[in-house]
């Protein structure tokens, strides 16, 4: 067992502004979240002080002095942490991957892709979400013609799905945005560790992309597997500039046990102020976390 805080707010929007404070502060890995009510569970890097500082600090800069805010000290029990955490010298197959930290893995026919020290499950293809896009990736852009094709891995992490893309279309322009310096870091290293040229930048949304200069590009896909809120505030925003992707792929999101599999795609769309609409969908789901894959209507 370890210790993490589990810190319970009574505004969802206080949550959003103190998870990327968190972020940018390295003072946290952000284990896994809830929001009924608004909840942030982290495990600390090196201590809880420096979490409950980053916290009030926060809370003292943004003037959130009356926010309601409860956190508690929270065991995180072996079994939950080793659903985030993997074994770093264990290679992971899916079925047209291979992710490997050592370049002298035996990768068959397989597509290899070398991540640097394997660190949170939800960045190396082992966790439901990334597994789930990993399987679909190559059957769904190997439909697209790469010349003039732009692919936009938002929340790219240690950079996996954005590598995995390039080796599908080696001539499509590949653009990852991360909100932790850190980690996009990692995912540099990563690019050159496969041998791919990729562009990276470091941002919290999706804002200072000139949306209008995309046009430029014959076709645009929107790859995304981040939590749900942060899903709903990017779809919502390009649904206010009236701008779509011609493809997108959404997951990142778990269902519960009660809903239908088409419910809840329902469901996370009204999220989207239904900016869904406008697309065919095929959708899948592991373990409960859900795929969503959109083809733009004719």
């Amino acid at each position: 067992m370890i210790r993490a805080l589990k810190i319970v707010f009574n505004d969802i929007s206080i949550v959003q502004k103190l998870l990327v404070s968190l972020y940018l502060s390295e003072t946290v890995f952000i284990g896994f979240k809830t929001f009924s009510p608004p909840t942030l569970i982290v495990v600390p890097k090196k201590s809880l002080k420096k979490v409950l500082y980053s916290v009030y600090s926060f809370l003292f800069l943004n003037n959130l002095v009356s926010v309601v805010v409860k956190i508690f000290n929270y065991p995180l029990y072996e079994n939950e942490y080793e659903q985030m955490v993997i074994d770093s010298t264990e290679d992971i197959e899916t079925d047209y991957f291979v992710i490997t930290p050592r370049l002298d893995t035996s990768v068959n026919e397989k597509i290899p892709i070398y991540l640097r020290g394997f660190d949170f499950a939800e960045g190396t293809g082992d966790h439901p979400s990334t597994k789930l896009i990993l399987d679909k990736l190559p059957l769904f852009l190997k439909q697209i013609e790469d010349y003039k094709t732009i692919i936009i891995d938002y929340g790219s992490g240690s950079g996996i799905l954005s590598i995995a893309s390039k080796k599908i279309l080696p001539n499509s322009w590949v653009l990852s945005i991360e909100i932790d310096f850190q980690s996009l870091n990692e995912a540099k290293k990563n690019y050159e560790l496969n041998k791919l040229e990729l562009f990276s930048v470091c941002a919290a949304n999706l804002k200072f992309i000139n949306l209008e200069k995309l046009s430029f590009f014959e076709k645009k896909v929107f790859i995304i597997n981040v939590p749900l809120f942060v899903l709903s505030s990017c779809f919502q925003y390009f649904k206010q500039e009236d701008f779509y992707f011609d493809f997108v792929i959404i997951s990142g999101v778990k269902k519960s046990n009660h809903e239908t599999l088409k419910e809840f795609v329902e469901k996370i769309n009204k999220e989207f102020d239904n900016y869904l609409d406008q697309y065919d969908l095929n959708y899948d789901q592991l373990k409960n976390w859900v795929v969503v894959i959109g083809r733009l209507k004719i």
